[in-house]
C-alpha cells in the first residue's frame, strides 16, 4: 500500500542484476548465458532511463526517451539486454556537456529491435575509434567518471552472443550515435552431443 511499492521489484532486479555483473567480470571470456524471456524491451528502456536520471540531473543533463505507441516485445535475457543499455546510456551522459540532452529511439526493422543513444559529446575521434570496444580501454581519467574500461567491451560481447551487433556514428552536427541492433529472439543453437 505504500505509494513506491511497485519500486521493491524493481530494486529487487537491480540488486539481481549487479550480482549477475560480478559475475560477468570474472567470466569476461568464458560466458555463461543467461536464459531468454519474454518482456518489453520499451519498459526495459524506461527503467535503464529512471535508474539513470539521478546521474544525468547531476551532470545537467536531460533523457530523452519516447515510448512508443505500441508494445515492442523481445525474448532475449532481460538481464543483459538491460545492461548493455545502461553501459550504453551511461556512457553518453558521461559524455554529454551539461545542459545537452542524451535522445533514445527503438526503431523495428525487419526481425531486429534498434536502440539508438545519440549524445552531443565531442564525438570520437578516428585514431581511438577502432579501440573503443577493447578491453580495459577508457578515455574517461575524471576521478568520478573513472572507470575500468569493460562497458563497451562487455556490451559487445553480450550483443554478439545474441546475434545483433553495435554500430557506431559520428553525428554530423556533433556527438555519438550508438546503434544498439537487438535481435527480436534468442536463436539457441542446438547443443551438439559429442558423446
Amino acid at each position: 500500500e505504500h505509494e513506491h511499492y511497485e519500486l521493491l521489484e524493481l530494486i529487487d532486479r537491480e540488486i539481481e542484476r549487479i550480482s549477475a555483473i560480478i559475475h560477468q567480470m570474472y567470466q569476461l571470456y568464458r560466458r555463461s548465458p543467461q536464459r531468454a524471456s519474454t518482456f518489453s524491451l520499451s519498459q526495459v528502456v524506461v527503467e535503464v532511463v529512471y535508474l539513470l536520471e539521478g546521474a544525468a540531473g547531476k551532470r545537467g543533463v536531460k533523457l530523452q526517451f519516447e515510448t512508443p505507441n505500441q508494445a515492442i516485445d523481445v525474448e532475449l535475457a532481460e538481464g543483459e539486454v538491460k545492461q548493455i543499455l545502461y553501459n550504453l546510456l551511461r556512457n553518453a551522459i558521461q559524455a554529454s556537456p551539461a545542459g545537452a540532452a542524451v535522445e533514445l529511439r527503438i526503431d523495428e526493422q525487419g526481425g531486429y529491435v534498434i536502440v539508438n543513444v545519440a549524445d552531443r559529446g565531442p564525438g570520437i575521434p578516428g585514431e581511438i575509434a577502432p579501440r573503443i570496444f577493447d578491453p580495459f580501454f577508457t578515455t574517461k581519467h575524471g576521478a568520478s567518471e573513472s572507470g575500468m574500461g569493460l562497458g563497451l567491451s562487455v556490451s559487445r560481447s553480450l550483443i554478439e552472443a545474441m546475434g545483433g551487433r553495435i554500430e557506431v556514428s559520428n553525428r554530423s552536427d556533433g556527438g555519438t550515435i550508438f546503434s544498439v541492433v537487438f535481435p527480436q529472439r534468442l536463436e539457441v543453437l542446438p547443443v551438439s552431443s559429442d558423446e
